[in-house]
């Protein structure tokens, strides 16, 4: 019979290790996880495959992330379930209208956590991946919640941000002051775009999802090849998109127009017009 103290034993440098990806969620390798977890090489390397067989953690270039299987089991915690229940059916309908790939996302440090795609029916569509993690500076999805973030929490991303800033595509935005000024950019129009600066050939439109309490929590984007999605099909996207992003806030008890008006005036005093009416429509309805 195996010695139960050595079970919990084993149990407790699972969790240890498992615990590292809060601090590196883009992983990390051996040597990293045995140092975080302080655990001894052998013994880690043992666990660690015995994760990524069982799916928990995926290896990629010699770096471990979380996997699908623990992913799964995430996002069944109340927040990100009932966000999918709300947006699901929301996406689905959108994914129909547009005719491309639909993904919700949340903002994770400073990376995009795909929760949900419903993928186009095209033969040649671009889906990401669920449980897939980018910059949140290069997708359409990441600009839209970020440029919507508490002023505070905002400038915790950017401050933390590596530099040079990661630059997938020659579309990519190559530094902070260009992305301020994007960001800014986002926060007027209501919506975000990914000009082929994820991956080449891919264009994207989202808008920001908002919580019962004002807060931004997610973002739903339209994505596809450029050969479909043309520049100047994004107005008319960029509709559905926000309208279907208000339709999820709305599911969670929010006010997507009082959220959007009060991120535009952050830092600035309303005046008399304004502080009468706090139904803002957003740039998509006009």
């Amino acid at each position: 019979m195996e010695n139960p103290r050595k079970a919990v034993g084993v149990l407790k440098k699972a969790f240890d290790i498992l615990s590292c990806f809060r601090v590196k969620p883009e992983g990390m390798t051996l040597a990293e996880i045995s140092i975080f977890a302080k655990i001894n090489k052998s013994t880690c390397h043992r666990l660690l495959a015995q994760m990524e067989a069982e799916g928990f953690l995926q290896r990629e270039n010699g770096r471990y992330q979380v996997g699908q299987a623990l992913f799964q089991i995430g996002v069944l915690a109340p927040l990100p379930l009932a966000l999918l229940r709300a947006a699901h059916p929301i996406m689905a309908a959108l994914a129909r209208e547009v005719g491309e790939t639909i993904n919700l996302a949340i903002l994770d440090r400073m990376e995009i956590l795909v929760l949900n795609v419903v993928e186009s029916p095209h033969e040649f569509r671009m889906a990401a991946k669920v449980g897939s993690r980018r910059p949140f500076h290069v997708t359409a999805l990441g600009k839209a919640i970020a440029a919507f973030l508490s002023e505070d929490s905002l400038e915790s991303i950017l401050e933390s941000l590596p530099i040079p800033l990661a630059r997938p595509t020659a579309n990519s935005i190559p530094d902070l002051l260009r992305l301020r000024k994007e960001l800014e950019e986002v926060r007027t129009r209501g919506y975000a775009i990914d000009n082929e600066e994820a991956v080449a050939g891919v264009r994207a439109v989202a808008a920001p999802v908002f919580n019962g309490a004002g807060e931004v929590t997610a973002a739903i984007s339209v994505s596809g090849p450029t050969s479909r999605i043309l520049p100047e099909h994004v107005p008319v996207i960029a509709s559905h998109v926000a309208n279907s992003a208000d339709s999820v806030t709305a599911s969670l008890g929010g006010d997507p127009g009082v959220s959007r008006f009060t991120m535009r005036r952050r830092g600035r005093p309303l005046d008399a017009d304004e502080g009468k009416n706090l139904t803002d429509p957003g740039p998509h309805k006009g």
